[in-house]
């Protein structure tokens, strides 16, 4: 992991978003720039991973369950891509070399069930996530979807998304 992704994912997982007011942002300061990921529900980042092009894959949970609610906006900057948490959601966000915004797939679960990723690798083929889930999670970010159902308790999961962020 570079200079810049480390100082990223360093920044960004001491940000934890709440409903409050006050602490609505994740803020971090890489690339010559600085990202904000908004939202009135809990957001966490949980990894990091960057692949040859320079390419920044950002992974972790947000929350719409026990009250927290709202949405969470992904793209930084002008515009947006807001995504509304179903109960313990996980998501990955990729952003260019220079910062820039590319996308964010969710892997959702209705609550109680949760998604949790544990961890990122990216090539130039995809991107490659690992983690757990209860219950029933849909793991095919868009229309159409991929749900799976856990056997007994929390079950782990390795998943494949494209370089555009589909499920491969």
């Amino acid at each position: 992991m570079d200079y810049k992704a480390r100082v990223f994912y360093s920044l960004l997982s001491l940000a934890v978003l709440t409903a409050s007011a006050d602490a609505r942002a994740a803020v971090s300061h890489f690339y010559g720039g600085t990202q904000v990921i908004a939202g009135t529900g809990y957001l966490y980042a949980d990894g990091v991973a960057t692949d040859a092009a320079g390419n920044l894959y950002v992974v972790g949970t947000f929350d719409g369950h026990n009250g927290a609610g709202g949405t969470t906006d992904f793209k930084p900057g002008p515009g947006a891509d807001a995504r509304t948490p179903v109960g313990y959601d996980a998501y990955v966000s990729k952003h260019g070399p220079d910062g820039t915004y590319g996308w964010t797939a969710v892997f959702s679960s209705a609550a109680p069930d949760y998604v949790r990723i544990d961890a990122v690798a990216a090539d130039g083929s995809g991107v490659y996530v690992t983690g757990l889930f209860s219950g029933s999670a849909d793991f095919g970010p868009g229309a159409g979807g991929r749900v799976l159902q856990s056997v007994g308790g929390p079950n782990r999961f390795v998943a494949k998304l494209t370089p555009a962020g589909a499920t491969a």
